[in-house]
């Protein structure tokens, strides 16, 4: 039949979006230039107590640093959801308050659901040359003989305790023995 060949689907895919895969990675250090809180509603004093803890974490996340003037708008509407919900007699919440607030706190990338939505990563800050706490509690070793004369990290190194521990643990009795290989 006669007419225009069939076109590619896309099948949802928009290139140079944030679906495209890539994750946005921050410097787990906390933002401190949020805009103040805002005032609470009406003649009241002040917030309930988990809308306030919502502002302070949630103003202080890595990723808020570039966060735009609606995304702050949102966090404040955030707000307001959290204060009504938990103001209200508790015989009188609805579920679907919660559900409105569980999804505008998973937009903004608050909290792990929110963030792994948002394909937003949180890597911490490495300090070259510094000695430290490595992963899985091994410590950083510094190599104080480098050929250009500067100290630089020589690899990890796991304690002696977790290697036992590691190796005890592998080592199965055979049959007949009552002691593992190791000891």
């Amino acid at each position: 039949m006669p007419g225009p060949a069939p076109q590619e689907r896309k099948h949802g895919r928009t290139p140079n979006s944030l679906s495209s895969g890539e994750w946005r990675e921050y410097d787990d250090v906390p933002f401190t230039a949020a805009p103040p809180m805002p005032k609470p509603p009406g003649r009241r004093k002040g917030w309930h107590p988990v809308a306030e803890r919502l502002w302070e974490t949630s103003s202080r996340l890595p990723h808020a640093k570039d966060w735009r003037d609606d995304d702050w708008l949102n966090l404040e509407v955030l707000l307001y959801e959290v204060d009504s919900y938990y103001m209200t007699a508790a015989s009188k919440r609805k579920t679907a308050q919660l559900t409105e607030i569980r999804k505008q706190k998973n937009a903004l990338g608050i909290g792990d659901v929110g963030r792994k939505e948002q394909k937003i990563l949180y890597k911490q800050k490495v300090e070259p040359g510094r000695g430290g706490v490595g992963p899985a509690g091994s410590v950083e070793v510094l190599d104080e003989g480098a050929d250009d004369g500067r100290t630089r990290p020589a690899g990890n190194v796991v304690p002696i305790k977790d290697r036992k521990r590691a190796i005890l643990g592998r080592a199965k009795p055979v049959e007949g023995q009552g002691e593992t290989a190791a000891g």
